[in-house]
């Protein structure tokens, strides 16, 4: 398999961008108009492509057996930077899953993965929310003749909440496209899964829904083929 040591590092850029826009992704969620009645709502697919790749032309693939942690990278240190929410319990499925939807889009593993068509580069980040906010239920401002400035109150009421956000990132390369002078990556699709962690519903069924609805929503990759 293609060692994602180096390649990883080398998409950190493309990786921390895509998760920006991911992480706009989830501000748009928190204006969901509707009452949210289970996590899997809050669950967020994004995909983007060149409009210039030929997909058709794309149909053998190479992808690490290993998902990149971001959080672990920008830390330059080990796994324990990360949230401990971000585990490796679901690496294997989620990766046997991207395979699946691969192969249902007419690509198949290459022979040879340096020679692959696209390298497929997975990657994950999670990152811990923290606020509060501090609201008066209820006041009444009528004073006592002779007591200026004294009145009925109830005190005010803090809530503090805490909650973790995680991001799945799928890139497709192709090194055909690879800019050498800029310094840039050939990537011709990616997707952002962006969602809650550790907060309850079916973690196995909701990578196995977002995932697909990721290629689902990108039918052009299997053209041609």
């Amino acid at each position: 398999m293609l060692n994602p040591g180096s390649r990883g590092k080398k998409l950190l850029v493309l990786v921390v961008a895509v998760t920006m826009l991911s992480a706009g992704a989830w501000l748009i969620a928190g204006c969901y108009p509707a009452e949210i009645e289970s996590v899997q709502e809050l669950d967020l697919v994004v995909s983007l492509f060149d409009k210039s790749a030929n997909f058709g032309a794309l149909k053998t693939y190479s992808m690490p057996d290993s998902i990149v942690h971001i959080c672990a990278i920008e830390a330059e240190q080990q796994e324990r930077d990360c949230p401990k929410e971000l585990t490796r319990a679901y690496d294997a499925k989620i990766l046997s899953q991207i395979r699946q939807n691969l192969l249902a889009m007419g690509f198949t593993p290459a022979t040879d993965p340096q020679q692959a068509d696209v390298f497929v580069v997975v990657a994950a980040n999670a990152t811990d929310n923290y606020g509060g906010y501090t609201y008066y239920p209820w006041y009444w401002g009528w004073y006592y003749p002779g007591y200026p400035g004294w009145g009925w109150y109830y005190p005010p009421t803090t809530v503090v909440y805490e909650f973790t956000t995680g991001a799945l990132l799928i890139n497709m390369i192709d090194p055909a496209k690879k800019d050498t002078a800029n310094k840039r990556v050939g990537t011709v699709w990616v997707a952002a899964i962006n969602g809650l962690l550790g907060e309850g519903g079916n973690p196995q069924t909701r990578l196995t829904t977002t995932i697909d609805q990721a290629f689902q929503q990108s039918t052009y990759l299997g053209a041609g083929k």
